[in-house]
Parts: C-alpha cells; structure tokens; sequence
C-alpha cells in the first residue's frame, strides 16, 4: 500500500490528529517555555509556575523514557473521571484538572496542537476535559480543544481526551 493511501485510510479513520504539523508563531513568546517545567524522569512533569504535576501522557498512551507511545484513549466525562480515580500512575493522586490548570498549559504561540510538544510529545490536536462544569448545566463542562487552546464547552456524553493531573 502506497503512502497516499494509508494517509487517506488514516485521516477517513479518525486519525488526522497524526496528520498536522504544529506551527508556532516565532514572534509570540512561549507562554510555556521547557524551563517552566522539571521533568521527573517518570513520566511526569512539574510545572514550576503552579506547583502541579502533569502526566506528560494522555490517558491510553505509554511513556517510553523519551516519547508517549500509542494512541491516546477518548472517554466521556464520567469514564475519564472514573479513571483519573483509579490511575496509581508514578504513585500520585490523580484528578481530572480544573480549567484554569487545564488552560495553565496551553502554549499561545502554537496551534494544531497548542502545547509544548517538548514537555507533552504526541498530544491529540482534539478536545482534552476538564473537571469544570459549564456554568449551570448539567450536561456540559469546560474542555480545552488543543487545536487552538481557546476553551469550550462540551457535552459529557461526547468522548474527549484526558491529561491527568497530581496537587501531590
């Protein structure tokens, strides 16, 4: 099979995530910087501005030492709350972040995905949720699509992607 044909077959198959390259404007200044970051040589990153821990992983992929390998899981809100619960990753706490944490890591200077692929290598470029209900609804919260970093609303019916994060 051709190249052109299993890009195709990939993109018609959902997975055009792989398919765009990121592009960072050169003359925006980073908003998260590799420096703002300590890797813990877990798989995890403390972020030095906020004191937090982030899985540098998605829900569904693995660390390898170096990259996040494999395709990143996408849940419903209930699904990816009920797995932050049980995660013992690294043997932390983990939790769904609020949108504010969640927004802490967007990098404003890239798009497509909007994150530091440094810190967060192979990120989707899709919809990550947050543990912030939208305003008074009860069927939507807060998530950050990291094609953009803008905040939206979504259903918690819809499956989306999940980034955990440790107060720990």
């Amino acid at each position: 099979m051709n190249l052109k044909l299993k890009i195709l077959l990939l993109s018609l198959m959902g997975y055009s995530n792989f398919l765009t390259a990121q592009t960072c404007n050169p003359t925006i200044l980073s908003t998260t910087p590799d420096n703002q970051f300590i890797d813990n040589l877990d798989g995890t990153v403390t972020d030095i501005s906020t004191g937090l821990i982030w899985m540098r992983c998605s829900l569904g992929q693995s660390w390898d030492g170096t990259t996040c390998e494999g395709i990143a899981t996408a849940y419903s809100w209930k699904d990816a709350l009920f797995n932050a619960d049980q995660s013992n990753f690294a043997d932390k706490t983990w939790q769904l972040p609020n949108i504010k944490e969640l927004q802490n890591i967007v990098e404003e200077s890239c798009t497509a995905p909007s994150v530091n692929l440094t810190i967060f290598p192979n990120t989707m470029i899709d919809k990550y949720w947050s543990s912030t209900p939208k305003g008074n609804s009860e069927s939507s919260v807060w998530l950050v699509p990291f094609t953009t970093g803008i905040s939206a609303g979504g259903s918690k019916n819809i499956p989306y992607f999940v980034r955990l994060v440790s107060h720990q």
